[in-house]
C-alpha cells in the first residue's frame, strides 16, 4: 500500500512539476517577445533605447534559457522530494 501511495504521490508531483514548468517557460517567452517587441518599436519611432528595456530582454532570455536547460534536473529533483522523507 505504501509503495502505490508513493507511486501516486510522484505521478502527482510530476505532472504539477510539468505543469508549473511548462507554464513558467511560456510565460518567460512571452516576456521575451514583449521585451524585443517594444524595442523594434522604440527603434522604429527613433526613440533612445535605455538600459532597462535591455536588462528585461536579456533577463527574460536568461531565465528562458535556464528553465529549458534545467527542466530535467527540476524535474528529478521534484520527483525524488518524495523518497526524502
Amino acid at each position: 500500500m505504501f509503495l502505490s501511495k508513493a507511486s501516486l504521490s510522484a505521478e502527482t508531483i510530476r505532472g504539477v512539476t510539468q505543469y508549473i514548468l511548462s507554464s513558467a517557460q511560456e510565460t518567460s517567452f512571452s516576456s521575451v517577445q514583449a521585451t524585443l517587441y517594444m524595442m523594434i518599436m522604440r527603434i522604429r519611432l527613433a526613440k533612445p533605447i535605455g538600459t532597462l528595456p535591455m536588462a528585461m530582454f536579456g533577463a527574460s532570455l536568461a531565465t528562458f534559457a535556464g528553465l529549458v536547460f534545467y527542466e530535467k534536473g527540476i524535474m528529478c529533483a521534484a520527483e525524488t522530494l518524495p523518497s526524502a522523507y
